[in-house]
């Protein structure tokens, strides 16, 4: 007789646990795939070199002016203007600490810089003009005027990317009640970064069928320029008015900004300005130290080259003329016919 054998009841096989390996690698591949997506976006040109023309943008920008904004834990009260002989006053105060959190390193003097602002005239007017995605090369192409087959020196280009960061990087908080009570805005409140962007690094990038590098996207409208626009004090000029005889360098692209937003001012009907520019004004804007060995060089040089702006603006139809004018000796300011 056979002995019944009694069946084996299968043994339950425990789950394969991935080992540490197994999973970095697929986290790997996994990021590997999501790096080389691509955003794919197309450029729009920009006629017109907008930008604000506020008090309070110049207070931003000058280190003269600012002083209050960069003090922490400090509102500043800022003169706007008047009402019925009695002063408006805006308050307004700057953060750092974002910047921080980027990894950027706070410039020593905590100041922003007149190439800032032309940095964030000209993205403001990229964005305007339909721009979502920007590179430092549109940004200095509309610098030089939309000028054809301009090259775009390595120093340039960092400048313009430490620009960006630093603006990315500043948070602003402006309280314009006060213009709201005097009946001149209907927003009071104004906050956020000073250029609301992001760099991009995980996704390819193509823009018009091309693969760019250090592309930015702008999530958003300028609080400055917001802060502008509630009271209608934004330039526009056509981009054109860039595209002068002088070469692109950092100096000569603040010097083309501040002439062309005093021009500009000058023209409005609702401004008082008077068709003057002060050299002295202009040294002190572009940071001329008084002390340098050959100081009375320097600013002979600054005044030719306002010459040659100038000039270039006449036969463009920008203005009609400017004459020179004298304090003494001394060549003190130009006197622009408009």
């Amino acid at each position: 007789m056979q002995e019944n054998k009694k069946k084996e009841k299968p043994v339950a096989t425990p789950p394969i646990t991935p080992s540490i390996d197994i999973i970095r690698k697929e986290q790997q591949n996994s990021q590997e795939e999501k790096a080389l997506e691509e955003i794919r976006g197309t450029t729009h040109k920009t006629k017109d070199f907008v930008s604000g023309t506020t008090k309070l943008e110049t207070k931003v920008f000058h280190k003269k002016h600012n002083v209050p904004l960069y003090q922490p834990d400090i509102e500043a009260q800022i003169s706007v203007g008047s009402l019925r002989n009695k002063e408006i006053t805006t308050i307004a105060s700057i953060d750092f600490n974002e910047m921080k959190k980027n990894g950027v390193s706070i410039p020593s003097e905590k100041w922003l810089t007149p190439f800032d602002r032309e940095t964030l005239s000209v993205a403001s007017s990229l964005y305007e003009a339909g721009n979502e995605f920007i590179t430092p090369k549109m940004i200095f192409q509309v610098l030089a005027g939309n000028k054809k087959n301009v090259d775009m020196t390595p120093n340039i280009r960092d400048e313009i990317i430490s620009s960006i960061d630093r603006l990315m990087g500043t948070i602003i908080t402006i309280n314009a009640s006060g213009e709201v009570q005097a009946g001149w805005r209907q927003k009071a409140e104004y906050k956020g970064p000073l250029l609301p962007c992001k760099r991009i690094s995980q996704e390819i990038v193509k823009l018009n069928g091309q693969e760019v590098i250090d592309c930015i996207q702008i999530l958003g409208s300028s609080p400055l320029f917001d802060y502008a626009r509630g009271i209608n004090q934004i330039s526009r000029t056509n981009v054109e008015m860039l595209n002068t005889p002088v070469n692109n360098t950092t100096e000569n692209i603040m010097l083309k900004g501040y002439l062309l937003r005093q021009i500009t001012s000058m023209k409005s009907t609702r401004s008082n300005l008077k068709p003057i520019i002060r050299y002295d004004t202009v040294y002190e804007y572009l940071g001329v130290n008084e002390n340098d060995n050959d100081i009375n060089h320097k600013k002979k040089d600054i005044r030719e080259r306002v010459k040659k702006i100038l000039s270039f603006w006449v036969e463009s139809g920008l203005i009609l003329g400017f004459e020179e004018e004298k304090e003494g000796k001394t060549i003190a300011k130009v006197k622009i016919i408009l």
